[in-house]
């Protein structure tokens, strides 16, 4: 290929880079490390985010109605949002006093990149890399009662980014101790995390040991006298990208179609869809169904609510505190067994199970649970046993400075004392090289799996066979990067591709002590631990005469060599010191000169430790 050819496909080549780079998403990326250099943490600086920025709620708004008041004036606070129209209407109805931040937005990525302090109840985007000047709470946002992270047999993948959060954060908070064995183990954490799991109840639920403000709200919207139902179910799917969105939004008119007519004036079923399910279906046809009242966060409202209508969701944890009645309506409870599974038995929570629409629709109508009872039960005293109406103003005051106060904290932060290895191989894309990794992974590796990987058996193979047999992340290889650098990647310069690979590796794991030598490619480690077990066995199979050793083929157990031998001899240099030799060639080799040379060499090396200087 002639030289003028050469340049005009690296020309070609950069151009084409060039028209990807500036596309939004790869962009943000760049600028956020770009912030991330160059820019300082701003101590007076705090952001918040809720659900990837599709509303404001949960515990992360709690937090911020807590700042406001305990620390008036004192930081500027960014809420991130995926709809800043919506959302500035909202935070002035609810009077909240805080800038709204476009996540889509480079700024968003600056001040991502330089806020000392950070609050979020799901995740920060996949290039998130947390300073070590900065902050961050990890408030989570429910107990879990369906599957999760490597528990989800058909969805896996889905857990990288949950999980790389988790561990950057400073402090993660959860409400019971089944919360967290399941999230520190379903996440891969109990080695990995090196920071401090919080027990405590979450902020979003002090608003239910205020029964009063539920009782004032429910007479300012009208609702004095009425029953008030809150129906909030979760979304169906393996992850937020595969739900069918039109076969559930005909079952869900199906079933309001039915509960719409067995409703009295006096009754009134308020919806709230998940975030991702929330612009698919329209209630403006119903007479007694409505959405959520505008200007009044979730958890205000359910304050207020006769009762709770769920499925699979965790609000039902938090609705408990109130001791009202609870309906777990689950219509499509075989097929979401099989798909995602559940952490307990749904039969055995002290809840109205209900599967069929007709009924739901009957026992809503004439309101024939609502005597129902569960305060009493084992259930109530394993799940809030850490809920207090000041949760929000304790964990404040950890992120703040520290103290710990009487909160209950388990540290794992000796968990940056451990030593790790990295396994990323090259590519897996089927059960054999899943296996092949299970032979050469030990307890001081990490596996490093991408998430482009799932897509045909590896998911599936990986649940069924290898879940629990290592420790391992789920990775996109997405961090912080320049321009410049993703260039040279992208055209293929290798220097650079293995520094921007090592530091990349690095970052997933900000305060573990990991070994920058990672291992590429599986094959090449795998037969390297096995020339170390043969050395291993060599030098055990040698005695007290340290015999010559000849593996032929098969013997030898080295994958790569079954059409070879290897010779090995066992010398002692002395002061107790024993070292292997060995030399590889083919099965036809000729064995007794390798093995004259062998001995020499043997020979040579014996008790050199131990000889007077200068002799050799």
């Amino acid at each position: 290929m002639g030289i003028s050819v050469k340049i005009k496909m690296l020309i070609k080549k950069i151009l084409k880079y060039i028209s990807r780079m500036f596309s939004k998403t790869p962009k943000r990326k760049f600028y956020y490390g770009m912030f991330y250099k160059h820019c300082k943490v701003k101590s007076n600086v705090i952001l918040v985010e809720s659900f990837h920025g599709s509303n404001i709620s949960d515990s992360s708004l709690a937090l911020v109605r807590q700042i406001l008041k305990s620390y008036p004036g004192k930081y500027k606070i960014y809420y991130g949002t995926e709809n800043k129209k919506a959302h500035a209407e909202f935070i002035n109805e609810i009077g909240l006093d805080v800038k709204l931040i476009d996540v889509t937005t480079f700024r968003y990525t600056k001040i991502l990149a330089t806020a000392k302090y950070l609050i979020n109840n799901s995740s920060f985007p996949v290039y998130f890399v947390k300073k070590p000047e900065q902050v961050y709470l990890q408030t989570w946002h429910g107990t879990p009662l369906k599957t999760l992270g490597k528990k989800m047999r058909l969805g896996i993948e889905s857990m990288y980014n949950v999980q790389h959060n988790f561990l950057q954060a400073d402090y993660i908070t959860f409400p019971n101790d089944f919360t967290k064995d399941v999230m520190m183990e379903d996440y891969n954490l109990n080695d990995l995390y090196t920071g401090k799991v919080v027990m405590a109840g979450y902020p979003r639920n002090e608003i239910f040991f205020k029964k009063e403000e539920g009782e004032e709200l429910k007479k300012k919207l009208g609702l004095e006298g009425k029953t008030v139902y809150a129906y909030m179910p979760t979304w169906r799917g393996t992850s937020n990208h595969d739900i069918n969105t039109a076969a559930y939004e005909s079952k869900v008119k199906e079933i309001f179609k039915l509960i719409d007519k067995k409703l009295g004036d006096e009754q009134v079923f308020f919806v709230n869809f998940h975030p991702i399910l929330k612009d698919s279906i329209s209630l403006s046809k119903y007479k007694h169904i409505k959405p959520f009242p505008k200007g009044i966060d979730n958890y205000s409202f359910l304050n207020c609510a006769d009762a709770l209508v769920t499925d699979y969701s965790s609000v039902f944890f938090d609705y408990s505190l109130t001791k009202k009645p609870i309906i777990l309506f689950m219509y499509d409870y075989d097929e979401y067994m099989h798909d995602r599974g559940m952490y307990m038995d749904v039969a055995t929570l002290p809840f109205r199970k209900i599967y069929d629409e007709k009924e739901l629709a009957k026992v809503l109508g004439d309101e024939s649970f609502m005597n129902d009872s569960y305060e009493d039960t084992e259930y109530f005293k394993t799940f809030f046993k850490y809920d207090s109406p000041d949760i929000s103003e304790k964990l404040l005051n950890l992120m703040f400075t520290g103290e710990q106060g009487d909160l209950a904290i388990q540290d794992y932060s000796a968990n940056k004392e451990k030593r790790y290895k990295v396994i990323h191989p090259q590519i897996v894309k089927e059960y054999a090289h899943l296996n092949s990794i299970s032979k050469i992974a030990k307890d001081d590796n990490i596996v490093c799996f991408e998430k482009k990987w799932f897509k045909g058996e590896v998911g599936p193979a990986l649940y069924d066979n290898f879940n629990d047999m290592f420790k391992y992340v789920v990775v996109t290889m997405t961090t912080p990067r320049s321009y410049f650098e993703d260039l040279l990647c992208h055209l293929g310069v290798k220097s650079v591709k293995d520094a921007v690979h090592k530091r990349e590796i690095q970052r997933t794991f900000p305060n573990l002590n990991i070994d920058p030598e990672f291992i590429d490619d599986i094959s090449a480690f795998e037969e390297k631990q096995q020339l170390a077990a043969l050395v291993t066995k060599s030098m055990a199979n040698g005695g007290e005469d340290r015999d010559i050793q000849v593996y032929i083929g098969d013997e030898s157990n080295v994958e790569n060599m079954k059409d070879c031998s290897v010779v090995t001899a066992t010398y002692e240099l002395g002061e107790g010191m024993q070292g292997t030799i060995g030399i590889i060639g083919p099965k036809r080799m000729d064995y007794e000169k390798v093995m004259d040379n062998l001995k020499v060499l043997k020979n040579s090396l014996d008790g050199i430790l131990d000889r007077p200087k200068g002799e050799t």
